[in-house]
């Protein structure tokens, strides 16, 4: 028998959402890795994602939901560069772009610009909920 250490983490929260009776759901952070395993293997359960400053992106990793994907990105830094390359190759996700702002490893996103990506947030999440 499989303890819970050994299970992936996606299939853990796959396992967690069928024993809460939820079919799909939102959900956000800011590595894509932390994401990517369960958009590969349970893109259904996946109502929309949102990345907030990731370091990186594999648009491979995700290209399943472009269309029910929000990057938020800066516009300064090696990362928002890589981020934007990324991005371009994933022709139905939506960027958002915070100007004048380089996210590295230890910067606060949210904190710094609160309202810009709750908006961002906030019309994306009512959009995906029309759809």
């Amino acid at each position: 028998m499989a303890t819970a250490a050994n299970i992936p983490v996606e299939e853990r929260i796959r396992q967690l959402l069928q024993h809460l009776g939820i079919g799909q759901a939102h959900f956000a952070g800011r590595a894509s890795r932390d994401l990517s395993g369960l958009a590969a293997a349970a893109p259904e359960v996946i109502s929309s994602l949102i990345f907030v400053g990731p370091a990186a992106l594999d648009p491979h990793t995700v290209e399943i939901l472009a269309s029910r994907l929000l990057i938020v990105n800066g516009d300064q830094g090696a990362n928002a560069e890589r981020v934007q390359q990324a991005a371009a190759d994933l022709p139905d996700d939506r960027l958002v772009t915070l100007r004048d702002y380089s996210i590295l490893l230890w910067t606060e996103v949210v904190a710094d610009r609160a309202g810009e990506i709750g908006s961002a947030m906030l019309d994306f999440l009512a959009e995906m909920d029309h759809a």
